[in-house]
């Protein structure tokens, strides 16, 4: 073949993969369709001591996340006949990858079927880094020996015997190291293991190009099938194995994310490596199709090449990753607009990101003008599953080859994307959800597959959709099962019958206890076995998961009994018997269409998506496709270009075309499960929809059937271009009685008519427009509902007939006749008459006439329906027969399509009422396209044989236990005369160690404490090096010292792992914190004495021209670059920008967080820019933050840089320090500043069209900012709220005084109005809580255009702020403000502005407005007496208080911490748990406190009141001024698992608290128990042992902490002596503990089966003898 040439396509026709968080492709395909983030933590075994995230060493990494295969890996032996002794000295990815083969070979239809073996190769990407297998090796042949020399030089007293033994029990731990294993070792084995145990006898061998080294072997692959040497090939790529060793190399070019790997988004900060490993199994598109293969998809093309002479080994080179493109494009003629899909190498590195979208950028040109639409859809898989380094390829190729075959456009996890990429100037856009690929294009689908290698080597391949050469078998083939979708929607719809309401409970039960007894069940497999049920009781249920089926099951099964029908809010449906009457199908019109509907149901039944491809595929002459429409991208839209997009949806060829198409869509699939109806209504436009549905109106074809619909819409635009046809208004008028309205409209005569009677509560109005808008507030006014239509045709009026009588003339020639179900027209409320001509009239007629749905219901039940089913978008008709027929009818309404709930579900429901009431249906057709794994209900579960994995864990050396000379030191004693021992060093008996987990404080501006304590190490036991001894001490002296040492070794493993001890992890009593009375002065308030300004410009005599800027580094015509730090005490605007209210009640000067607003951030680079370039701003353009700007710790310093981008343009940024980036700050701010000499004039202002408007409810005059606002007066420019409508508000302003801005300065010279900018931004927020309510916060992060008109205007002077305003997802908002002044003439206009919408707990929310008197925790009721008070605090939903750079845990931490606890909490680690614990342990410690002493003293305390300090052993104390006086309680914490538990009592008190999920017993009792108590764990049943091996140790905990000690690391010197549970949940429960002679009286609640508390009281203790601990008390079930 030509080396640039790909001569004919390869066809896709088997794949399997094993990737973090999936074991199979199945797994791995429904995770991507799912958006899992499948990402994860290393266990402890793989981490060893290399986890450090402080450290700067080369042997130690900063992040412990990666896509790790854990048990996924698995490998049984047996199965390829080789010794199990083999495996496990060897390298894993052999194993894996031959596995992975097997399963390919399986899926291609090649295991028992015959082929060539002697033309069937493997050609693998496999990288040649660190693993298990070579490891081993080391151990074996080097580091044993290495270990040994070391002990001999240590241990010069052992003879030769004991390093013989200590060699000989070294080595035993070791996987073996012989002749079984060695060719495991040889990295080629991987293809040749494959070969040999597959009997595949073409070429096999592995290659390493780094990233890329699956692509280049596919590449390799496929020219072996083109030379003819190969008719079939097995290729992809490998990583098994990614050992902490190999991240070290990552962490040293700081190429790894210390937080999520998220390519393409604004927080994108690095990469993660993971494991796994994908194979593909490849022909010839021609053998295969001769072969009857199943094909999956067709690679095209491939390119590759290197980046020749770069910057650097490791840097993308943008045009090397060019000519990877391009050569893969001119291999095969493809036009790369074709593409629909990239998935990207996307890495997350955001230079290797950014270089990306330009290299395909430069082959896709830039977005088309045209349309203006981003038609590329990029993901990338990594995001979910991490860097599989030489199998990333792999998993790239497979992911794109499913998404392909399953027409599904994959979501990739971006949650804001970054605006450096400027995707707005190219074609692409990020996928960031799961959507259909509808694709009506003459072309097949395409995709694009791009993967990068460290080194420089770079590779694309062009995949397709496999598309039947005979397109009529195309169109009628189902696909084989093995073939079918391999996605899942979260639920499913399992059916049962029987004879009788005896049998079905009987077969309920049994599939209960079917399900119950095999795990491995899945819930497809279920929902396909039960759908050929067939009895006169039947009973529906819809279940997510086979738990939540047995949870339902057993509900059922109760409410069955009673023998009524029902249906459960919860999914549950039974009823029995005949249908209660014909079933009648009602097809929408005009108005319920709506921007991705059916998406979920396209996304899992083709005949759905399907219809979209056609109506896509007839709409050549539209400039922009229907499904871009109803499917509009994700990302990648400007605001406008969005609103603008959906608007024309409602445009009248579109919306009536997407109604139909969406209504006929759910018909098919309706038929296709054989549900049929005896009637049809169509309401509106809808009846189009059912004379089609029915055959009333005939086509040849789907083609005949879409020209007729445009040959319409060309009909009725004529008219329209022609004035003929009448536009006014169409408003919906409800929940008002047709007496009262019908008195209200006699006032407007025959100006309004009725166009549509929908229902009792609902018309339809039409007339001129401001007839209509007079209507509309005489109805509102007298109570009704009243909502203006989103067009304004004259559908079924008078006024309509000119298009009537042309759709007359259209219709002459179109075949119709009687259709196989009755269709009745809303126009007469009867059925169609028979005869052609009549139909014609009829069906033309009724454009012109009142729509009379509410009569035609009623004739329809008189004819005997009982049944109406909704077959189109939305649920209105399904309300509207709700309204018409009330309670006192039966019939049965349900829809098809809900915009309220999900699409699946939904439908599931839908045909569970169906299957309920007795509608003949085939629910087996559900299944004809899904691959779904078979289950007989009849037979029981086989057993399941144990799964065996590969150990992907680094093989470690440790002492032997049998090892003599260990054995001969007494682990156990302390009973050493220290004194007594000569050594040279000194050794620190544990108890005389000082523990102090917590960091001391760092906050940069803290006054320096006095005579500070030296920092206390940890954990214990400490070795200091002393002076040599006089004489060597004698070999009696040093084993006694060996065995001190021992001893400590143990102890400290113990206290190292406090953190997790044996998999429950458990903390000292609570974490020090120093002790701040000794060692730090009371501070002055931050505001008791102005500091000096800090870092005026150089040269400065008057900052008030500049008041933002600061102390110039660089100035010159071309960039400005200054540094300046904003304080509290200089910048006093910043205090009434904080967020939250007042945390203290005591000191005034305590402040909640201080923000930087967004709209100073702009200031700042106004002034930059006008520093360096002179003018004025006119326009500002793209202004973004990417970062919240808090003076955490009452200080803020920002970098900024200004730099011309030409005569007149400037592009401002700012930026924050940031050490451990590679440039040493992070962008945080940024916009693109235009400069002039004059405004330009103003332009007419937003005009308000909104139909309705309403006055302020939430907030009235006097209270804007006492509610959810946190300005202060400086910021208060809201006067008054004038209106607001569903996208608008209006307000009354008034421009600020300035001179109590700043401390250096009363005449600041602003560049904008910043303060009014930000009171314009505050109009967001007011509208989200006029709509939607309080509980929101919103805040802005993007500008998309700012323009002034005029100066800043006087302090005083009256504006009027107008905003048009919309949610564009539920997490953003989207705006436009227009400030006027009192004449109407604008001032300044705000375009494109974007808020983010936060939806924070009412009890967060609560707190941050009244910290003083809310609490976060839930009072617990564990207090036994007045005296005790405790509180348990749930965990926020994980990861909301990281939202937004933890700005939601730093607004909590400035509410609730003393200035010093601040400190300490600033201190602590920004990445990791260990913050977020120590702030909720603080928070739960003081609501308990603040509820004792409400409670005891009827004293209300704030929370920042009340300080928290530890003494030397961790145990927590109070110090509280308005406590001196009555003494403080008694308190203690527990964490677990992010929960908090807290205890305040007048007595010494102990608590502890610990979640059972994930404990691991047996390293529970080996580590913590005596051998009776885990002997009686061991005795209890295997269901209870977690929970009470759980209860023993929280019983521990809680009596060590109530003395103050804790365990001390010595948890089997208390023993637990009886402890009772009870199964039935009845608390509390008793146990006793014993240390020393004293016993402990201990009280255990059990929250359910998943946390247990342990309390114990000072008055709790005794002196006892030692009671032996028989068994456990476990009541009756």
């Amino acid at each position: 073949m030509s080396a640039d040439r790909f001569p004919e396509p390869v066809a896709i026709v088997g794949m399997s993969g094993c990737f973090s968080g999936a074991r199979d492709l199945r797994q791995y395909w429904q995770n991507i369709v799912d958006g899992v983030d499948a990402i994860g933590e290393a266990d402890a075994e793989w981490l060893g001591p290399y986890f450090d995230p402080e450290s700067k060493e080369n042997d130690r990494i900063y992040t412990k996340k990666g896509g790790f295969l854990n048990d996924l890996a698995e490998f049984n032996p047996v199965e390829f006949g080789i010794m199990p002794a083999a495996v496990d000295g060897g390298e894993p990815d052999h194993y894996l990858a031959l596995r992975l083969a097997r399963d390919a070979l399986r899926h291609a239809d090649y295991i028992d079927r015959s082929f060539n073996r002697e033309k069937a190769g493997i050609v693998l990407g496999r990288g040649t880094y660190i693993n298990r297998g070579y490891t081993t090796l080391m151990q074996h042949g080097m580091m044993v020996d290495q270990t040994l020399s070391v002990v001999r030089q240590l241990r010069p007293d052992l003879d030769e015997s004991d390093i013989a033994d200590l060699r000989a029990g070294l080595k035993k731990q070791l996987p073996a190291f012989n002749t079984e294993m060695s060719p495991g070792l040889v990295p080629n084995v991987t293809t040749g293991i494959i070969a040999n145990r597959l009997d595949l006898m073409g070429p096999n061998y592995i290659l390493d190009a780094a990233c890329a080294s699956s692509l280049i072997a596919i590449e390799s692959a496929c020219r072996e099938l083109f030379s003819g040497r190969c008719d079939m090939v097995l290729t992809g790529g490998c990583q098994a194995h990614t050992p902490p060793q190999l991240m070290m190399i990552f962490c040293q070019l700081g190429a790894l994310t210390r937080g999520n790997i998220r390519p393409f988004d604004v927080n994108a900060s690095g990469t993660l490596l993971g494991e796994g490993a994908g194979m593909l199994v490849l022909k010839k598109l021609s053998d295969a199709e001769r072969d009857n293969d199943n094909i999956y998809s067709v690679i095209r093309g491939l390119g590759t090449s290197s980046d020749g002479k770069a910057k650097g080994l490791l840097a993308p080179r943008m045009e090397g990753e060019i000519l990877a493109l391009k050569r893969a494009y001119e291999s095969c003629d493809i036009d790369p607009a074709t593409v629909g899909l990239i998935e990207a190498h996307g890495t997350g590195i955001a230079l290797g990101d950014k270089t990306e979208i330009q290299s395909l950028g430069s082959v896709f040109g830039a977005r088309s003008a045209d349309a203006d639409l981003p038609r590329t859809g990029i993901g990338s898989v990594k995001s979910m599953i991490s860097h599989c380094i030489p199998a990333a390829g792999a998993a790239a190729m497979i992911k794109t080859a499913l998404a392909l075959h399953h027409k599904v456009l994959p979501p990739t996890l971006c949650d804001e994307v970054n605006p450096a990429l400027h995707l707005e100037e190219t074609p692409f856009y990020i996928n960031n959800i799961a959507r259909p690929w509808v694709h009506g294009a003459a072309h097949p689908r395409r995709a694009g597959v791009n993967s990068f290698g460290f080194g420089g080597v770079n590779a694309h391949a062009i995949l397709e959709e496999y598309v039947p050469r005979d397109t009529r078998v195309a169109a009628t083939r189902i696909p084989p099962p093995e073939t079918g979708m391999l996605h899942a929607a979260e639920t499913e719809l399992v059916v049962l019958a029987a004879a009788s309401n005896a049998k079905l409970i009987e077969a309920a039960r049994k599939l209960q206890a079917r399900v119950a007894a095999d795990d491995d069940l899945s819930l497809p497999s279920v929902a396909r076995a039960t759908a050929d049920s067939q009895g006169e009781h039947r009973l529906a249920i819809v279940a997510a998961g086979t738990h939540e089926l047995r949870e339902k099951l057993g509900a059922a099964i109760d409410k069955l009994g009673a023998g009524d029908a029902f249906k459960t809010r919860q999914g549950i449906q039974y009823s029995f018997g005949a249908a209660p009457g014909k079933l009648a199908f009602l097809f929408p019109g005009e108005g319920a269409q709506y921007s991705n509907m059916l998406a979920e149901l396209s996304l899992h039944f083709p005949q759905v998506r399907e219809w979209f491809d056609f109506i896509d595929a007839t709409s050549d002459h539209r400039d922009i496709k229907p499904s871009e429409v109803i499917y509009p991208v994700p990302t990648g839209l400007p605001g406008l270009a969005r609103r603008e997009l959906e608007a024309r949806i409602y445009d009248m060829d579109l919306a009536s075309e997407t109604v139909f198409t969406a209504s006929m869509a759910l018909y098919t699939l309706l038929s296709d499960l054989g549900v049929k109806p005896d009637v049809m209504v169509g309401h509106s436009t809808g009846e189009n929809t059912a004379l089609v549905a029915s055959q009333t109106l005939r086509a040849e074809s789907r083609v005949d059937l879409a020209d007729a619909i445009r040959r319409m819409n060309s009909i009725y635009q004529d008219l329209d271009r022609k004035g003929e046809i009448e536009s006014g208004a169409l408003l919906t008028v409800g929940a008002l009685n047709p007496e009262r309205r019908g008195e209200i409209l006699q006032t407007f005569g025959d100006k309004l008519v009725v166009a549509m009677d929908n229902c009792p509560n609902q018309v339809v109005l039409y007339g001129h427009r401001t007839d209509v808008e007079d209507a509309q507030k005489a109805l509102t006014a007298g109570g009704a509902v009243c909502a203006m239509l989103p067009f304004g045709r004259a559908y079924h009026t008078a006024r309509f007939e000119p298009v009537a009588k042309a759709f007359r003339k259209f219709y002459a020639d179109t075949d119709m006749g009687p259709g196989i179900a009755e269709v009745y027209s809303c126009a007469t409320t009867a059925p169609f008459p028979k005869e052609p001509e009549a139909i014609r009239d009829l069906a033309c007629a009724q454009w012109a006439t009142t729509v009379r749905f509410s009569d035609t219901v009623g004739r329809l039940v008189d004819d005997g329906v009982g049944v109406f089913v909704e077959v189109g978008p939305s649920a209105n008709l399904t309300s509207f027969v709700g309204d018409i027929l009330g309670k006192r009818h039966p019939a049965v309404a349900v829809s098809c399509d809900s915009r309220r709930r999900g699409g699946m579900k939904q439908f599931q429901s839908l045909l569970a009422t169906l299957f309920t009431n007795g509608i003949t249906m085939d629910l087996t057709a559900l299944y004809r396209h899904r691959n779904i794994p078979a289950m007989d209900l009849e037979t029981a579960p086989a057993k399941r044989k144990p799964r065996q994995h590969l150990n992907l864990h680094l093989p470690a050396l440790r002492v032997p236990d049998d090892w003599e000379p260990a054995k001969r030191l007494d682990r156990r004693s302390t009973d050493l005369d220290f004194s007594d021992i000569q050594t040279g060093e000194k050794v620190i008996a544990l108890n005389e160690v000082k523990l102090d987990p917590t960091p001391a404080p760092t906050a940069p501006n803290a006054s320096p404490a006095p005579d500070p304590a030296p920092a206390k190490p940890a954990p214990a036991p400490v070795h200091v090096p002393a002076a040599p001894a006089a004489s060597s001490a004698s070999t009696g002296s040093d084993t006694r010292l060996a065995a001190v040492q021992s001893h400590f070794a143990l102890m400290q493993q113990f206290l190292d792992s406090q953190a997790r001890v044996f998999g429950v992890g458990s903390t000292p009593a609570m974490p020090q914190m120093p002790d701040v009375a000794a060692a730090v002065a009371t501070p002055p308030s931050p505001l008791a004495e102005a500091a000096p300004s800090p870092n005026p410009p150089a040269g400065a005599t008057d900052r008030s021209a500049f008041p933002m800027l600061g102390e110039m580094i660089e100035l010159t015509d071309q960039r400005l670059l200054c540094q300046r730090i904003y304080t509290l005490e200089n910048d006093p605007f910043l205090m009434d920008h904080t967020i939250g209210s007042e945390p203290s009640a005591v000191d005034p000067s305590l402040l909640p967080l201080p923000v930087m607003p967004f709209t100073f951030s702009m200031e700042i680079l106004a002034e930059a820019a006008v520093r360096l370039a002179g003018g004025q701003v006119v326009e500002m353009q793209e202004v973004r933050g990417h970062r919240w700007l808090a003076l955490d710790d009452g200080t803020l310093t920002l970098n900024i840089e200004a730099e011309r981008q030409g005569p007149d343009t400037v592009r401002g940024r700012l930026y924050l320090d940031a050490p451990d980036r590679p440039t040493g700050q992070v962008l945080v701010f940024e916009g693109i500043i235009r400069l002039g000499q004059q405004h330009a004039d103003p332009v007419a202002p937003i005009s308000w069209t909104s139909p309705n408007s309403y006055s302020a409810r939430s907030n009235p005059d006097g209270e804007l900012y006492s509610h959810g606002m946190f300005h202060g007066p400086r910021l208060q420019g809201v006067k008054h709220l004038r209106r607001w409508a569903e996208e608008a508000i209006e307000s009354d302003m008034a421009v600020l005084p300035t001179h109590n801005y700043f401390a250096f300065t009363q005449t600041p010279r602003f560049q904008l109005d910043p303060a009014l900018l930000d009171a314009a931004g505050q109009l967001a927020g007011y509208w989200l809580t006029e709509k939607h309510g309080w509980g929101f916060n919103c805040f802005p992060f993007r500008l998309g255009r700012f323009t002034p008109y005029a100066p800043p205007q006087p302090a005083g002077t009256q504006v009027i702020c107008r905003g048009d305003l919309k949610l564009t997802d539920p997490q953003r908002l989207e705006a436009a403000f227009d400030l006027l002044d009192t004449n109407g003439r604008l001032l300044m206009r705000c375009e494109h502005w974007e808020d983010r919408k936060f939806s924070v707990p009412d009890r967060y929310y609560n707190y941050r407005l009244r910290p003083q008197s809310e609490f976060i925790s839930d009072e617990h009721d564990a207090g036994r007496n007045d005296g005790i008070v405790m509180r348990k605090l749930v965990p926020f939903e994980e990861g909301f208080l990281d939202q937004g750079w933890g700005i939601w845990k730093r607004m909590l931490a400035h509410m609730a911490l003393s200035r010093h606890e601040r400190a300490t909490f600033y201190g602590l680690p920004v990445t990791g748990p260990r913050r977020e614990e120590w702030l909720m342990g603080r928070i739960a410690v003081k609501d308990a406190v603040r509820e004792w002493a409400a409670q005891r003293h009827d004293l209300h305390l704030a929370p920042a009141d009340v300080e928290i300090v530890t003494d030397n052993l961790g145990a927590p104390s109070i110090r509280c001024a308005a406590l001196q006086k009555v003494g403080a309680p008694k308190v203690s914490v527990a964490h677990s698992r992010r929960y908090a538990v807290a205890i305040a009592a007048d007595e010494a008190v102990g608590v502890d608290y610990q979640r059972v999920a994930q404990v691991r017993v047996d390293e529970l009792i080996r580590g913590a128990m005596t051998e009776q108590e885990g002997r009686t764990i061991r005795s209890a049943p295997e269901s209870d042992q977690a929970r009470i091996a759980v209860a023993i140790w929280s019983a521990k905990e809680a009596a060590a902490k109530s003395v103050g000690t804790g365990l001390e690391g010595r948890p089997r010197d208390w023993d637990c002596h009886l402890i009772s549970i009870d199964r039935r949940g009845g608390h509390p429960t008793r146990a006793h503990v014993i240390h020393g002679d004293t016993r402990y009286e201990i009280t255990l609640y059990f929250d359910g089966p998943d946390a247990v508390l342990a309390l114990c009281l000072e008055s709790d203790r005794s002196s006892v003898n030692p009671t032996p601990m028989e068994q456990i008390a476990t009541a009756p079930a």
